[in-house]
């Protein structure tokens, strides 16, 4: 009898059995492999293998196989499915035996399940010469017969008896519904069991499999090891601290270096000393031209500082070399032997020049604020030496010195910058170059011959180069004019090139190294909106670009840097009107004024007068709006200002009472004072330093550029030279 079933049996064993069952049941399934009904693993348990004698086995139903009924029943249902369909009992015959079906028993273990064969075998399988499979036969039997339903082998076997078929009568008698419900009700209580007491599943993730923590991981982790280790460092510290020896001895193993540095001065003149021996803990220098000596890769800890130069007493100091820089104190050195004073001054206005060093061999001194310079020397063997005067923008100077000769001399030196000029001494117009005292005059361009007097030379302020502009490539335009060439001249090496040409070029001004100019485009029409262009032509990179461009120019006027223009309204239609500035590099252009100016006048160093018809106005530099006047300024002429290397002054021209005049203007005091004036005096003016300039007198008597220094002293006459023009203001 069976036990009675446990409430709610969720097992997958249950789906398996009913479709086993109705596959037993189904004449035409072909004859299958052997299908496990579960993959879980339950320990002894047994079940019952339907399968034909030449198959692998197929998992049926886990139950005992001594149930006599359950044989009976498919015997049965075998019988009456043959006799509905009208074949022959599913039993073997002599022409057509289906393999015959067999129960085995199959135990289920931890290990490998082993069947076990059931003492009853439902049919024995005899061998045929012809075999003709099951499912051939029925096929053959199905077309013939119209009754036969198709079965469904995915059915389970509640849908297969639910189903109307000739099998229900067998399938659904008490003796079968029994046995299943027996066989279903003992394997869920199995399962049931086996499941209860299964371990849970484990269900953590897989994660890699840590190694063992190491011996000193475990050390490191422990806190009392740490905080052993930190006291231990701590006191390491307090030791090394409290002891610099054992620091600096720790600091050096580690290969810690420093540096250190010193200031080595004259004790008579407080001057800088250069080229001073400079040893310190194992490395040696020499001081610069400021009298510092920097030293590095230097050991910790204390050491000496040996400083010593000839004609000088030896220093010798202790110091103690820490972390880091190490700026010593400054170190002033003894003179030995014999010194010598020297006064320099500026050869043009006597003014002492400060940055002078006097030097004869490795024996170097340098001169005060007052341009006094003490020099010692120590046991020479001579009786007389050169001393060499350098400073910086002058020329090298030498005296010769007799030993025995213990007055101060005065020393005197020239600026190094030379001058260019024009010159038809030879019967062309050649361009030279000299120094501002006429030393040291060379050829630079020799003239063509096609030069005509029209000549314009302008020298840069502070580089050695100049722009010469002449007709001396001998071409001519479509009007037949004698063109000009605008030719780039390196005063260094006599290098030259022909930057363009025109039959009409305008120098502006220099900005930086740029020359602002104004040229006539020769192939344009006399209509054309572009037939004037200013142009910026750069010698360091040979960059030549347009800055504006117009039918006509009314002004173009440089001031504060910047260029300021007032193209005129001819055939513009409206467009390009008033007043513009730019940079000479063609940036930051800005309108001015939206009016077209007539003119514009240069009527202060910051200031510019605008004429527009009957209405004027004042532009003042820094700003881009102009303000409007009252009425015309009492003095509208236009200044043309030069000014110096370093923007402190500015230099014009000025006519009084029939002299030309050289005007300063301070731009600091914002004022002006005359320098000098001259009958004959004339431009171009050009400085050649901070303080010294170069101007022109022409007279009947003479052409010659003279140079003179606009902080004192005397004017010096440099070179004749043949008329020729520089920069001049806007004339067109």
């Amino acid at each position: 009898m069976a036990k009675e079933r446990k409430p709610d049996l969720q097992s997958p064993e249950e789906a398996a059995l009913e479709q086993h069952v109705h596959d037993m049941m189904d004449i035409n399934a072909p004859d299958e492999p052997k299908v496990e009904a579960s993959k879980e693993p339950v320990k002894k348990s047994k079940s019952i293998a339907i399968t034909h004698a030449d198959d692998a086995p197929v998992e049926a139903a886990k139950e005992e196989v001594n149930d006599a009924e359950l044989a009976a029943a498919i015997d049965a249902a075998n019988e009456q499915l043959a006799r509905e369909v009208g074949t022959a009992p599913l039993v073997p015959s002599q022409k057509t035996k289906k393999a015959p079906i067999k129960l085995t028993v199959v135990h289920h273990d931890d290990e490998e399940a082993v069947p076990e064969e059931s003492a009853e075998t439902l049919a024995e399988p005899e061998k045929t010469e012809e075999p003709v499979s099951e499912l051939k036969a029925v096929e053959s039997e199905a077309q013939a017969s119209e009754a036969i339903q198709e079965v469904d082998t995915s059915a389970t076997v509640g849908e297969l008896m639910e189903r109307s078929s000739p099998l229900e009568p067998e399938i659904e008698s008490e003796a079968t519904n029994k046995a299943v419900s027996d066989i279903i009700a003992q394997e869920g209580d199995e399962l049931l069991a086996v499941q209860d007491s299964a371990p849970l599943p484990d269900r953590t993730p897989n994660r890699p499999k840590k190694d063992s923590p190491s011996l000193l991981s475990l050390i490191l982790r422990s806190p009392s090891f740490r905080w052993t280790l930190f006291a231990i460092i701590v006191i390491g510290l307090i030791f090394v601290g409290a002891y610099p020896k054992t620091r600096y001895l720790l600091l050096n193993k580690a290969g810690v270096k420093s540096t250190a540095s010193v200031v080595i001065t004259d004790q008579s003149t407080l001057r800088p000393l250069k080229n001073v021996k400079v040893s310190l803990a194992g490395q040696t220098v020499s001081s610069d031209e400021n009298g510092k000596a920097s030293l590095s890769n230097l050991a910790l800890g204390p050491s000496e500082i040996v400083i010593e130069k000839r004609a000088y007493a030896t220093e010798r100091q202790k110091v103690t070399v820490g972390w880091g820089s190490n700026p010593l104190k400054d170190v002033t050195l003894k003179p030995q032997g014999v010194q010598y004073t020297f006064q320099v001054n500026d050869v043009f206005s006597g003014k002492p020049i400060t940055e002078v060093e006097a030097a004869v061999g490795e024996f170097t001194a340098t001169a005060n604020e007052k341009g006094e310079i003490k020099l010692a020397l120590d046991k020479v063997e001579a009786d007389e030496v050169t001393v060499v005067f350098t400073a910086q923008d002058y020329r090298k100077q030498e005296l010769k010195l007799k030993l025995s000769n213990k007055e101060p001399a005065t020393v005197t030196m020239t600026p190094s910058r030379q001058v260019a000029f024009v010159s038809k001494r030879t019967g062309t117009y050649d361009v030279y170059k000299t120094d501002v005292d006429g030393k040291n005059e060379s050829l630079v361009l020799k003239g063509s011959g096609k030069e005509s007097n029209n000549i314009t030379l302008i020298q840069h302020p502070t580089h050695s180069a100049a722009v010469l502009l002449s007709t001396r490539d001998g071409s001519y335009g479509a009007d037949g004019t004698l063109k000009q060439a605008l030719t780039y001249v390196n005063l260094k090496d006599s290098i030259t090139k022909t930057v363009t040409s025109s039959s009409q070029l305008k120098p502006i001004e220099w900005i930086g190294t740029r020359l602002v100019y104004v040229m006539l485009d020769d192939s344009a029409a006399q209509d054309s909106t572009s037939r004037y262009k200013l142009m910026s032509y750069d010698f360091t990179s040979g960059d030549n670009r347009q800055l504006a461009a117009a039918n006509y120019f009314n002004s173009v006027i440089p001031m504060s840097g910047k260029i300021f223009y007032a193209p005129s309204s001819a055939y513009q239609n409206g467009i390009n009107n008033g007043v513009f500035a730019v940079h000479a590099d063609g940036s930051g252009k800005d309108a001015i004024l939206d009016k077209e100016a007539w003119n514009m006048f240069r009527t202060g160093h910051d200031t510019l007068a605008i004429a527009v018809q009957q209405e004027w106005y004042r532009l003042t530099a820094g700003k881009n709006e102009p303000e409007k006047l009252s009425g015309q300024p009492t003095d509208t002429t236009s200044r043309l200002y030069t000014d110096s290397p370093d923007s402190k002054y500015s230099i014009w021209i000025d006519n009084h009472d029939g002299k030309g005049t050289l005007m300063l203007y301070d731009q600091t005091k914002k004022s002006d004072n005359v320098v000098l004036s001259e009958s004959g005096l004339r431009g171009p003016v050009r400085w050649i330093n901070e303080t010294t300039i170069v101007y022109r007198v022409s007279s009947a008597k003479e052409t010659a550029d003279y140079v003179l220094s606009v902080t004192g002293g005397t004017s010096h006459k440099i070179v004749d030279v043949t008329n020729s023009d520089g920069i001049e203001a806007w004339s067109y």
